[in-house]
């Protein structure tokens, strides 16, 4: 009981939620500080906060009301279990996390989904590990192609700004499917498969690439990314729906993707940013708590 006042009373504010709402859904504080100790190892291990990490500490607590607690999806919570069930370990798993994270780290480059795939290519790192991790076959491939085509951080990131002030046409302030292919085009590259590797990098959407499937440079065994000889095209259809879920980032992901590019973050006044994001998890969490006491 004490340690759970504890972090209600000085956790950060999600701890704090996910330890009130505990106790309102009648969670044994025992139950909820035995997760609790297993995400913060995790996290502190692998230098990574975000959901799939979570949803791993679901997985190796056994405890899937945690998952609601942290708003953890339950597809990544049963991934997390496959891939444990199938000889993922919680060392493979930090380890691989925390290279990551270093290599981004020394690099200075903001922590998104294809700046993981490319640290990733860096090391050895197998398709179950990649996939807990959170990172698509497709991004995956993406990171393993562009490090054998010798592209480094600080290249893909100043072709990212080239491409976002020099071919911003409509001056939106983002750069459109059309924009990036007219920038990639004018790179004068003539090799497809490293357009297309660009491309999925660069893209700051779920836009289809339109240079085609990026090779299986990992040798991954199901592959997502391009067809073997005889798929169906009901096959091909499950997989770019499958890609079109996995690609987006998550929203925590997203946003401190984009803080940490924008120029005038100064001028924001985030102590008092009344996000609308608060009002909406409460109302989860109450949904949730109305679904358990019927």
């Amino acid at each position: 009981k004490f340690a759970v006042d504890r972090v209600i009373d000085s956790g950060s504010e999600t701890d704090k939620r996910a330890a009130e709402t505990s106790r309102k859904m009648g969670v044994s504080d025992k139950a909820y500080m035995d997760f609790y100790l297993i995400k913060e190892k995790l996290i502190s291990r692998s230098h990574d906060s975000g959901y799939n990490t979570k949803a791993m500490a679901v997985a190796l607590s056994g405890n899937d009301k945690m998952a609601m607690l942290y708003d953890v999806n339950i597809d990544k919570v049963n991934t997390a279990k496959e891939y444990l069930k199938n000889g993922g370990s919680y060392k493979k798993y930090t380890d691989a996390s925390c290279n990551i994270g270093s290599a981004i780290d020394a690099a200075k480059a903001t922590n998104s989904v294809a700046n993981k795939a490319l640290a990733a290519a860096q090391y050895s790192i197998d398709e179950g590990t990649y996939k807990a991790l959170g990172i698509s076959e497709q991004k995956a491939n993406m990171g393993a192609g562009l490090k054998e085509l010798g592209y480094t951080f600080s290249q893909l990131q100043a072709m990212k700004m080239e491409a976002k002030y020099g071919f911003d046409a409509n001056l939106n302030g983002s750069i459109s499917k059309i924009e990036l292919v007219d920038y990639i085009e004018s790179l004068g590259i003539d090799n497809t498969e490293t357009k297309a590797c660009l491309f999925e990098y660069l893209k700051g959407s779920n836009a289809k690439n339109p240079y085609g499937s990026i090779p299986n440079y990992l040798g991954f065994s199901e592959t997502e990314s391009h067809g073997g000889s005889g798929s169906s095209s009901k096959s091909s259809s499950k997989s770019e729906e499958k890609e079109k879920k996995s690609d987006l980032p998550a929203w925590e992901d997203y946003v401190k993707d984009y803080i940490s590019n924008i120029e005038k973050t100064a001028g924001i006044n985030f102590k008092d940013w009344n996000s609308p994001m608060n009002k909406t998890y409460q109302n989860k969490i109450n949904t949730l708590i109305k679904k358990m006491e019927a």
